[in-house]
């Protein structure tokens, strides 16, 4: 009888591979916020030319939310 049916091989992730993949990725966001954070003033100046964001949220808020969103 199981000579007949096709036998299924099942593949299970290890937690390793999880937890390696969030630590690459958190490593990426790292080196990207050091790299953006070189800028220095110039990420200020282009948030204070936008238009009607300024005066919607703070620089501090936005750069809040914009580095939790690119965690997410």
């Amino acid at each position: 009888m199981t000579g007949n049916m096709a036998q299924q091989v099942v593949i299970k992730r290890s937690p390793i591979v999880l937890i390696k993949t969030f630590a690459l990725i958190e490593l990426a966001a790292f080196v990207a916020y050091y790299l953006l954070a070189t800028l220095g003033n110039f990420k200020y100046q282009l948030y204070t030319q936008l238009f009607l964001l300024p005066s919607l949220l703070s620089y501090q808020t936005l750069k809040i939310l914009v580095l939790s969103g690119a965690q997410f």
